[in-house]
């Protein structure tokens, strides 16, 4: 019993030591404190805005540990250079939060530091993402400096009125050095405690961006990648023997799939045409706004042709320089920055490279500078024998930011008549590229919409869609359409269309306001608005339906062979070389993905790990267990095997393209 009041008497000794120590902690180390809980709120609001994301422990954890560590060498530096050091960083913490936030509200995800490569060739499409991009909540994270300054005003004001002598402060910085790392140190083994052993592996992996800033912060995150960014340059001195047995496994263990369909050879010997058809994404088929069809020609082609109506965009922060890699060669992007930049000069097999084998002339064409997404040194890479860019055109109508389609195609029809058959080529169009509004000027399409008032029951009209950036971007298509119709009638006057595939296939979706969509689908024209959530007329559109704008057209079409067949299953970038290999008799030992068009079910892995089949979509970084991730389609049920091996083979495959790719294995170790 003594024993017991002794240690509650220490206890109690200790408990008031701390509370004291803490008192005067806070009492004498304000502008810290400031600094520290400034910095973890902007790294709140990040994902907040983005994840809306707030309530889990672990990354308040993370960020107060950093900005500890970083707030604890202020005082190894001189105490008048003590507020420049706290505004620089300041500065430095929300500009990265600043970049994130405005990044994730345009791309759906995390930026990374490699993209600083890319920032050099973004002076055309600069001003033009201004009107897409910035959002008015993305400036909340500025207050930090704002305050910062302010607080450090009105610090130095109080200094000059204080008469206090001048003493060596020397030993109390120290402490005050010690005692903040220690609360750095502190936090930092309280936030290890919360992880478990597969958060540290995504940590490494890196390729589920949203995860990691939910789980381990925006700072955290942010510091690994810029560790994961040197990569390139070290990979051929660490990390080499686990990714050449993660590339091994997986292609020794892959199921080959059983290609033989009415399909195969259809098209041997065949011209193919590919249509790289920016910002275009699958609702627009079919869909009319006043009778009017937004796109007619897509339409018609989807109808006639062989239309996949499942087809997903599986990029990431490449964009449509990542929807032209997956294309070519049926792999994955990489978990950090861009093919075409970081690993332009790995080997690779692909589309063009398999078809100049069987005698295919190959050229692509793109009436855009060469240098953007370094597509001059990344296209003679893949296999293409010439590329045409921005130089080789006759700039005679300028629309957004460059060449319009219209004129795009036809001069590229005169260039394609002189070359030798049979060929493979890829137009890359430009004209629907964001923001849209000046190339949504060449339609006419009305996208207002007319309602009975029920006061006066005369016949009005509301503005609907027209005045929204989504209507901006339906008429935009509108007119991408109808140069498709150009080019087609082009093609067909200058007889090339009947020995001619053409395959088209949308690049990656518009990346829109979720809340046009809403308006869209939830209008009331009387009010001009959107109808209250408790209307029995209102049609939810969930999130999960937003990030499933990733579904772009892919329709295949012969004029020789009208195909008129919808394929239901759901594919990804990654099976489009499998499905025209079948078609035209070619194939590579590398592809990731599945001819779909015999297959009842196929899984579409997502670079950031989620993946999406017939039976549903599945969201990595939602819930902590695999079951709340998944969103069922039409009722579907599945079991936890079925989720634990399509997530399982997700990661797989996302890893084996990385170790393919990072570590250059297809000329180092290729496949037998």
């Amino acid at each position: 019993m003594l024993w017991g009041e002794i240690m509650k008497e220490q206890i109690k000794k200790y408990y008031i030591l701390l509370l004291k120590y803490l008192k005067n902690y806070i009492h004498n180390n304000h502008l810290v404190l400031f600094f520290v809980f400034s910095n973890v709120l902007v790294a709140t609001l990040v994902r907040l805005f983005s994840m809306g994301s707030v309530f889990i422990v672990s990354p308040y954890l993370a960020d107060f540990a950093i900005v500890s560590f970083i707030a604890s060498f202020s005082y190894l530096i001189k105490k008048r250079y003590r507020y420049r050091y706290y505004m620089i960083f300041s500065i430095f913490l929300t500009a990265i939060s600043f970049i994130n936030i405005v990044y994730y509200g345009y791309y759906n995800s995390f930026t990374s530091i490699q993209m600083i490569q890319v920032m050099n060739m973004l002076g055309d499409v600069a001003d033009s993402l201004t009107f897409n991009v910035f959002q008015p909540y993305q400036f909340i994270v500025l207050f930090q400096p704002i305050s910062l300054y302010l607080y450090i005003k009105h610090l130095k004001a109080n200094d000059n009125k204080s008469k206090k002598d001048k003493k060596d402060y020397h030993q109390l910085d120290l402490m005050y050095f010690q005692q903040t790392l220690l609360l750095g140190g502190i936090a930092l083994l309280f936030f290890f405690s919360t992880l478990q052993a597969k958060d540290y592996s995504r940590l490494v992996k890196q390729w589920n961006r949203e995860y990691i800033v939910m789980k381990f912060g925006i700072y955290s995150y942010q510091i690994n990648d810029l560790i994961k960014s040197i990569e390139p340059k070290i990979s051929s001195m660490f990390g080499y023997d686990k990714a050449l047995k993660t590339y091994r496994d997986f292609y020794t263990n892959k199921t080959a799939t059983n290609n033989n369909s009415k399909y195969t050879n259809i098209f041997a010997g065949k011209n193919i045409l590919m249509i790289h058809a920016e910002s275009i994404q699958n609702n627009l088929i079919n869909l009319s706004f006043n009778n009017e069809q937004v796109t007619p020609n897509l339409n018609k082609l989807s109808k006639e042709g062989l239309y996949f109506q499942n087809f997903y965009a599986q990029t990431s922060v490449g964009t449509s320089s990542d929807a032209e890699f997956i294309i070519n060669t049926s792999l994955l992007p990489v978990s950090n920055g861009t093919v075409f930049i970081s690993y332009a000069d790995r080997k690779f097999v692909s589309m063009p490279q398999l078809l100049a084998e069987k005698g295919y002339s190959t050229f692509s064409m793109h009436a855009n500078n060469g240098t953007f997404w370094n597509r001059k040194v990344m296209h003679k890479n893949l296999g293409y024998q010439r590329f045409y860019d921005k130089s080789a055109y006759e700039i005679d109508d300028n629309l957004g930011l460059g060449l319009s389609d219209e004129s795009f195609f036809k001069q590229s029809v005169e260039k394609i008549s002189k070359i030798k058959q049979p060929f493979y080529g890829t137009l890359i169009m430009l004209s629907n590229h964001t923001p849209f509004t000046e190339t949504a000027e060449r339609s006419k399409l009305n996208l207002t919409m007319k309602y009975i008032d029920p006061v006066t029951q005369e016949e009005k009209i509301a503005p609907y869609m027209s005045e929204t950036r989504l209507g901006q971007y339906f008429k935009a298509s509108n007119y991408a359409d109808y140069t498709l119709g150009v080019l087609l009638a082009k093609m067909d006057e200058a007889g090339l269309l009947d020995n001619t595939v053409v395959v088209i296939y949308g690049d990656h979706d518009a990346k829109l306001p979720k809340k046009d969509y809403r308006l869209m689908y939830n209008y009331d024209p009387v009010n001009n608005k959107v109808l209250d959530n408790d209307n029995p007329k209102y049609k939810e559109y969930a999130d999960y339906q937003y990030e499933l704008n990733k579904n772009v057209p892919f329709i295949i079409w012969s004029k020789e062979k009208k195909l008129n067949k919808k394929i239901k299953t759901a594919t990804g970038m990654i099976d489009v070389l499998p499905i025209l290999g079948n078609m035209f008799g070619f194939s590579s030992p590398y592809q990731l993905g599945n001819d779909t068009t015999n297959l009842n079910d196929n899984l579409v892995p997502f670079p950031n790990g989620n993946w999406i089949s017939n039976n549903g979509y599945f969201q990595k970084a939602v819930g902590n267990t695999l079951l709340k991730g998944f969103t069922p389609f039409n009722n579907s049920y599945v079991t936890s095997d079925y989720l634990e091996k399509n997530t399982t083979e997700t990661e797989n495959k996302i890893d084996a393209s990385n170790a393919l790719i990072v570590y250059d294995l297809v000329r180092k170790n290729p496949l037998n």
